[in-house]
């Protein structure tokens, strides 16, 4: 969809939410892709979401306010730039140092 506007719009999507045991495979090592949480919440990529961190992984996230992507570098346990804190539904490129899953478990009750 192209904006006509200079001003910003609003698009929203509605749907089912994805429920169970749900793999979101991530292609790696060292290749770039795009994911997001398969879980509608928002929260530190690890610490909250569960990815799968391990050292080396970049995480490539766009920065609104200054309209370039800020960049998440995991090493020695320790995430450069600070953990990424994703919005619900927000997607970031990502590179693996490995290929593995996101995997989470979720319910709705």
């Amino acid at each position: 969809m192209l904006n006509p506007d200079a001003a910003a719009k609003t698009i929203t999507f509605v749907g089912e939410v994805m429920q169970g045991t749900l793999s979101n495979p991530i292609d790696g090592p060292n290749k770039l892709s795009i994911k997001s949480s398969q879980v509608p919440q928002a929260g530190k990529l690890v610490a909250d979401l569960q990815f799968p961190a391990v050292d080396g992984d970049t995480i490539y996230q766009y920065n609104t306010t200054i309209k370039a992507y800020d960049i998440h570098t995991l090493e020695f346990g320790e995430w450069g730039g600070g953990e990424p804190n994703l919005a619900v539904g927000e997607a970031v490129f990502v590179r693996k140092a490995d290929k593995s899953d996101w995997k989470r478990t979720f319910s709705v009750n």
